[in-house]
């Protein structure tokens, strides 16, 4: 995966040339609330699972310490959202296990950032992901949202109309 060209926002690269390289470390102790039982509302598969931390927990806890580094470097106006995620999970997580989160920034160039993470429980790695975030102004953002919300709506609303004026001509 590769940055994004060409750098939109030149006069921010100095804080994200900052960002590239920065390192992470978060310590965090899985607990129930982690484990599939307690998603059980979600998927009915899940109740019969084993009390260990769910793939998504362990998503969300990779995205943490890179998240944590990215809001240092954005406007109070941007948000980040993620651009991708791939996580190889490599072994059960299970309820009091202590993680070590390690996260580095390989590529900056904002407003996009990609980080390679790693998940250790002591004595083995429990998981690796590479996560790559953009940041957005929040505002341009939601609107634009909106926008294509109301364009997806016509098109739907057209398509409709045209699939009823198809069928009236197929029924004579």
């Amino acid at each position: 995966m590769s940055a994004p060209e060409p750098n939109l926002f030149p006069d921010r690269q100095r804080d994200h040339d900052r960002l590239y390289g920065t390192g992470r470390t978060v310590h965090y102790e899985v607990t129930a609330a982690d484990s599939a039982r307690r998603m059980a509302n979600r998927k009915v598969t899940l109740a019969r699972g084993p009390e260990i931390a769910t793939f998504t927990r362990l998503l969300e806890l990779c995205k943490w310490p890179c998240v944590d580094a990215v809001r240092e470097t954005i406007e109070p106006n941007e948000c980040s959202l993620d651009a991708s995620h791939r996580l190889e999970y490599r072994v059960p997580v299970p309820i009091g296990t202590r993680l070590v989160i390690t996260a580095r920034c390989t590529v900056s160039n904002h407003p996009y950032s990609e980080w390679e993470v790693s998940v250790h429980n002591g004595y083995e790695d429990v998981c690796h992901a590479t996560l790559a975030f953009i940041a957005v102004d929040r505002a341009e953002f939601e609107q634009e949202q909106v926008k294509s919300k109301r364009r997806r709506r016509h098109r739907t609303a057209s398509f409709q109309k045209w699939r009823g004026r198809r069928n009236d001509h197929n029924a004579d």
